[in-house]
């Protein structure tokens, strides 16, 4: 994991927080997300990227348990481990539904070349 992930969970996370996180998703965030005592949610996926029926679905289920999401955590582009890249169209409903629904942040990790 990158610097950049462990400073936004230094920052935001604490033990007993939630985030939401794609099916498929790099297990050494999930391990990172275990030390910390976080938990987390996976939204299904399908054509490898996150089904907005089931974003809905999660979001109110936390929302009845009294639960906010911290953030959402997503690779949108060359997605680890599925390799998918999350269409423009999918992003911005993406997008607009998780702000309508949690004014939280949606955590984009990118694949830097070397």
């Amino acid at each position: 994991m990158s610097p950049a992930p462990r400073i936004v969970n230094a920052v935001f996370l604490k033990s007993g927080d939630t985030v939401i996180v794609e099916e498929a998703t790099y297990q050494g965030t999930l391990q990172r997300f275990n030390r910390l005592g976080v938990n987390y949610v996976a939204a299904p996926l399908n054509e490898n990227v996150i089904r907005m029926d089931m974003l809905d679905q999660i979001l109110s289920d936390l929302q009845r348990n009294g639960t906010a999401p911290k953030y959402f955590y997503t690779i949108p582009t060359e997605q680890n481990p599925t390799g998918s890249v999350m269409p423009e169209a999918r992003r911005l409903e993406f997008l607009q539904r998780w702000l309508e629904r949690t004014m939280s942040l949606s955590l984009k990790m990118a694949v830097m070349p070397i």
